[in-house]
């Protein structure tokens, strides 16, 4: 098994991100050298064709996996199938065990609704309490679906009890 880390950042906040990868135990840290439209995502997209079973591929953001959810989706999918693991600092999850599941069924949600609407818009009470219910945090359900706790804490305060 292998833990990769991998960084879409530039400058200065690229070495902090490499420093937070090596610290959490990535024998090699990949990021892209060249963000020209044409090549954007390579590099990531060359380590997702090596990926093995077990590997964990360690990032700080789910931004650095896309720039949309679909596209975030899509590297889930890509890693799932290679039934590799990948664990977002920031967030704190993985896609080991349930957690894969609630991270891919709130980016769903996200790229169903839409990027353009209000953050506070963005989850409905009954996605808020579905992932609720499938064991997940405030703080969790909060940074999934990109809206503050205190609108995850309405919402579910709001929402009848099950």
């Amino acid at each position: 098994m292998s833990v990769i880390g991998y960084v879409r950042e530039r400058g200065p906040a690229r070495g902090r991100s490499v420093a937070l990868l090596q610290a959490r135990g990535c024998t090699s840290v990949n990021f892209e050298n060249d963000f020209s439209e044409q090549t954007e995502g390579a590099v990531l997209r060359a380590v997702l064709r090596f990926l093995r079973p077990q590997d964990r591929l360690v990032v700080n953001s789910l931004r650095e996996l896309g720039a949309s959810p679909a596209h975030v989706l899509e590297v889930l999918e890509s890693a799932s199938l290679k039934r590799a693991v990948i664990e977002v600092l920031g967030a704190g999850i993985s896609t080991e065990h349930d957690g894969g599941a609630a991270l891919k069924a709130a980016l769903a949600l996200v790229d169903r609704l839409g990027s353009d609407e209000p953050a506070a818009g963005r989850a409905s009470a009954e996605d808020i309490q579905r992932l609720k219910a499938a064991g997940r945090s405030q703080k969790e359900i909060a940074a999934l679906l990109g809206v503050s706790r205190v609108t995850v804490w309405r919402k579910l305060k709001g929402a009848p009890a099950s």
